[in-house]
């Protein structure tokens, strides 16, 4: 992809939806041509606070069987922090375990997430593979789950369409890195460089890349739009071929952010290759049907 490529830079606000008063073709409309909205008033409280709660009782009992002491009032930041200076590496492995919730998947799939999607897709069939969920944990200034600019498809393989829905359990201000995106950027999918060494490093996400990114992000950077602060019951939709950005937390807080994808379980391309997607074992399936867009590198 060349400059002259990129999106024209145009000063743009992502678009908000109302989940109470939906306009399911305005919805469809913006999140085609847009890449990137925000639905307002969808995540039911009870919800969210399950998963609070389930990660609360679960950092006490880990701090509890290290013998610790701690207060009942410690917020999710405090315990986390507490097992950060217990062990580093098992306060990363909590950057994989989140999902594995019962409460996570009843959140991702909730009635009204449920509802939006089956109205984005106009179908009921929505495929959600598990594999491209994730309960993220972004702790202040740790660079590792951070990721430049890149689209999600090479990293899901799912429809081309796949709606990401950012959940956040607590608020997501600017300074706590939130996203950057290009609006209207989610019309090509772009060449990729996949590294095979970085994607040996666990939890680091960082091995695929976006090809010539170092003489395409200052454009990026020119044309990217900074996701407003998003409280608990909203979400951002984020389509597939989006390209967008993740930024380093700033705070004194960590960024905690459910996230799921879901597309039509009868997108064509994925039902001509039997619903292979770019699960656990499958990462770099991207090179099999897209081999003009994928290099490789040993690094």
């Amino acid at each position: 992809m060349l400059n002259s490529d990129l999106p024209a830079t145009e000063i743009k606000s992502i678009k908000r939806h109302d989940f109470h008063n939906l306009n399911k073709l305005a919805l469809q409309y913006d999140y085609i041509e847009d890449g990137c909205v925000i639905i307002e008033n969808i995540v039911e409280p009870d919800f969210i606070a399950e998963m609070h709660d389930r990660l609360i009782v679960l950092f006490t009992e880990i701090i509890c069987a290290e013998r610790l002491d701690f207060n009942n009032t410690d917020n999710l930041d405090i315990l986390h922090q507490r097992i950060l200076q217990i062990s580093s590496e098992r306060a990363e492995s909590l950057l994989g375990i989140g999902r594995d919730f019962p409460a996570f998947f009843k959140l991702i799939s909730s009635p009204n997430i449920m509802t939006l999607i089956q109205a984005l897709f106009e179908t009921k069939e929505i495929q959600m593979v598990f594999d491209t969920c994730a309960m993220r944990i972004d702790r202040p200034y740790f660079d590792r789950t951070n990721l430049d600019w890149h689209q999600d498809y090479p990293y899901n393989m799912q429809a081309v369409n796949t709606a990401t829905a950012w959940i956040p359990l607590l608020p997501v201000t600017e300074t706590m890195g939130s996203l950057k995106v290009i609006l209207g950027s989610n019309k090509h999918i772009l060449p990729i460089v996949y590294r095979t060494e970085t994607k040996k490093q666990h939890f680091n996400a960082k091995y695929i890349e976006i090809a010539h990114i170092n003489q395409l992000r200052d454009q990026f950077e020119a044309d990217g739009v900074v996701v407003p602060t998003i409280q608990p019951g909203s979400l951002i939709l984020l389509h597939a071929l989006t390209i967008h950005r993740s930024g380093q937390n700033h705070s004194d807080r960590s960024r905690w952010v459910a996230l799921s994808r879901y597309s039509p379980f009868m997108d064509s391309a994925v039902y001509k290759r039997n619903w292979f997607t770019s699960r656990s074992k499958y990462p770099d399936i991207f090179r099999n049907y897209h081999p003009d867009l994928f290099s490789e590198s040993s690094e």
